[in-house]
């Protein structure tokens, strides 16, 4: 689950020059939606090089305060089905098969593109803003990491990677570094780290799901 602004010294919570619009599947923005990322950007801390360059270099760098979650799954094999779930995964495949709710969001992810969800959390539909600061290509490791933006009910980024093995399986890993900023995920305690693991076994499961041929007769 994507985590918010505000963090640490340091926190990577702007790259890239400007302040992108989100765009939505339908090409337009909705104004409400719209003035809610330009908050979001402007109550975002500035960034901070020497930090930002720590983490880009570090990728373990976990603040004080902050936890750590991550998770994997093989999800296939073989090169073609990694092209397959490069191209899944540079789509926003993961949070479609998880059953987030797109709100505003590019089509393609790219750094400096903010996206805006609804993630189903229980009975609660929070509104999650993220801005992309991260973007891998190589020939075994594709993925991308962004960092939450002020509202979101987490602080803190998250990556997801597609990767590669010399044996040829194909594995999805995601790494969430977060801490609670709503209120309600502060006054639930463990329990977010419960709802939070149930969010990333349902991203586990959706990348491999929209990449595999779809069985004839089977429902999408």
């Amino acid at each position: 689950m994507p985590p918010a602004a505000d963090p640490p010294a340091g926190h990577p919570a702007h790259s890239g020059e400007g302040a992108p619009g989100a765009a939505g599947a339908s090409g337009h923005i909705d104004p409400a939606v719209a003035a809610g990322v330009e908050r979001a950007l402007a109550a975002s801390p500035a960034p901070n090089t020497a930090a930002f360059a720590r983490l880009q270099h570090d990728p373990a760098f976990v603040p004080p305060g902050f936890r750590l979650t991550e998770r994997s799954r093989v999800i296939g094999h073989g090169e073609a089905f990694f092209g397959r779930a490069a191209a899944a995964l540079l789509t926003w495949q993961v949070q479609r098969g998880s059953a987030f709710v797109f709100v505003d969001v590019p089509a393609r992810v790219e750094v400096g593109s903010v996206s805006v969800f609804r993630i189903p959390f229980g009975p609660l539909r929070p509104r999650v803003i993220c801005r992309v600061y991260e973007l891998s290509d190589t020939p075994t490791r594709v993925g991308f990491s962004h960092v939450a933006l002020a509202g979101h009910p987490q602080f803190g980024w998250e990556s997801y990677h597609v990767e590669r093995n010399a044996h040829g399986q194909v594995r999805l890993v995601i790494r969430v570094v977060w801490r609670p900023a709503a209120w309600w995920m502060r006054v639930a305690g463990p329990l977010t780290r419960v709802a939070l693991a149930l969010v990333l076994r349902r991203n586990l499961a959706a990348l491999g799901e929209r990449v595999r041929p779809r069985t004839p007769g089977r429902p999408d």
